[in-house]
């Protein structure tokens, strides 16, 4: 388990939720870290374990990102989790970021969308919060 202090990560901040700060890993930029104040990881707590119990069962992580290690930070619960990104190694942009700069219909968008559905429906995925914001292209 790496263990880091807030300050250690506050300048590799990429964004907050309503329950997360989320970072990227100052160790390795292929990894970002989540972390959730341990008064406030419901979310988390349950998502280490869904990505352990897939990990177990050897569900491949080719349309998630893959679950890492476990974060120690004082006051939080953390985990690394791969970062989805772009052939330059830029974070990957939210489905309702592409929805602004490209027309909603768009065939090879549907096409994407259909297999990540066939990959859900086939390895029995069941999403908690799955929208346009928690779907990176």
């Amino acid at each position: 388990m790496k263990s880091y202090t807030l300050e250690n990560l506050s300048s590799f901040l990429i964004g907050q939720g309503s329950e997360r700060l989320c970072y990227r890993s100052p160790d390795n930029p292929r990894f970002i870290i989540k972390l959730s104040p341990k008064g406030h990881a419901k979310q988390t707590k349950r998502e280490v374990s869904y990505f352990k119990f897939l990990k177990k069962h050897g569900v491949p992580f080719t349309h998630l990102p893959a679950f890492g290690d476990m974060v120690h930070v004082d006051g939080y619960i953390g985990f690394e989790q791969e970062a989805v990104t772009d052939a330059d190694g830029r974070l990957s942009r939210t489905l309702a970021e592409y929805f602004q700069i490209h027309a909603i219909d768009n065939v090879p968008l549907r096409e994407l969308l259909a297999d990540l559905y066939r990959y859900m429906y086939e390895y029995n995925i069941l999403p908690c919060d799955l929208n346009q914001n928690n779907i990176l292209l």
